[in-house]
């Protein structure tokens, strides 16, 4: 098992050093931003926008790792003779140890743009949506559900290949382009259904949402199992 893990994992490693590159490029470029943003308009709130950028593009490469990367590990490691279960628990264990030193680099990210903060721009009050987004409840929850979400994108596309990449792909875009609408729509109507679930989650307690989390996340790893346990391999 534990020569499973190793395999896959160094299967992943250039995946790994290309994501902490474009974090880094990414933390950099929103570092760079944010000071000239802040000199030009100096009633500017200073933001942590590094890290925003990489927490962005680290979220936006899961989604396309997840559309294209799990089959061809797939196909790769059962056709030398990796048991099926096997695989989804090796790649699991894989993407999640990714997970966790991409984190870390956008950690490092954010640490530095405090730094900066607290040297050079006391005076100035951090923007709420960089304070929220970066919190560490926030943080340890996409930690759970975006690597849960990409595994399970990856057994859908291998189970069902071009219908589930098309209603993946049409997901995305409608939420790329129609959040702002759907947002702005939820807020001019507070009563609608759909926001009152969304305050009725935000007021619950921590630890209630970091249990529905680990729930929602259990639920799609088992997902991603019962997708690939039967599933025949192309090479």
């Amino acid at each position: 098992m534990v020569k499973n893990i190793c395999n896959v994992w160094k299967t992943n490693k250039k995946e790994l050093l290309v994501m902490l590159i474009v974090l880094s490029a990414g933390g950099i470029s929103g570092m760079i931003t944010s000071q000239i943003a802040i000199r030009v308009d100096t009633q500017m709130p200073f933001m942590a926008l590094g890290a925003v950028i990489a927490l962005f593009m680290w979220g936006l490469i899961n989604f396309i790792l997840g559309l294209f990367g799990y089959q061809n590990t797939f196909d790769l490691m059962v056709s030398m003779g990796c048991r099926r279960k096997d695989y989804v628990l090796s790649q699991t264990i894989s993407v999640y140890i990714n997970m966790l030193l991409e984190f870390g680099m956008i950690g490092l990210i954010y640490m530095a743009e405090k730094l900066v903060h607290r040297l050079v721009y006391t005076t100035y009050e951090v923007e709420d949506f960089t304070a929220y987004i970066l919190n560490p409840k926030m943080l340890v929850m996409l930690f759970l559900l975006i690597p849960a979400a990409r595994l399970l994108m990856g057994a859908l596309i291998l189970k069902y290949k071009k219908k589930a990449f098309w209603i993946i792909w049409a997901i995305w875009m409608f939420s790329s382009y129609g959040s702002g609408r759907i947002i702005h729509y939820l807020e001019d109507h507070p009563q609608n259904w759909v926001m009152v679930c969304i305050m009725a989650l935000r007021n619950t307690s921590v630890g209630a949402q970091l249990v529905l989390t680990l729930l929602l996340t259990v639920g799609m790893l088992i997902g991603t199992y019962l997708l690939t346990r039967k599933q025949a391999v192309y090479v």
